[in-house]
């Protein structure tokens, strides 16, 4: 997340990597301080995230606490 203007990347290491950077800040550039906090930041992130899991698609997760209770039952039978 880009604290200025809160923008969002996904895959940001992978186009980090493209990018040399220099451990001194360019002629004609300056530091702007962040317009979003850190734990502001943070909290959007997480936002976005349990937004995303929340659209997916959960069926795999039903099927497999179905199966669960299928092999729970079987194991009683055994007792």
């Amino acid at each position: 997340m880009n604290l200025v203007n809160g923008v969002m990347k996904t895959e940001m290491m992978d186009e980090l990597r493209t990018i040399t950077l220099q451990p001194a800040i360019s002629d004609f550039c300056y530091a702007i301080s962040p317009m979003i906090k850190p734990g502001s930041g943070f909290r959007r992130i997480l936002a976005v995230l349990e937004q995303f899991v929340h659209d997916q698609d959960h069926e795999w997760a039903q099927q497999s606490l179905k199966a669960l209770e299928d092999e729970k039952q079987l194991l009683q039978a055994f007792l």
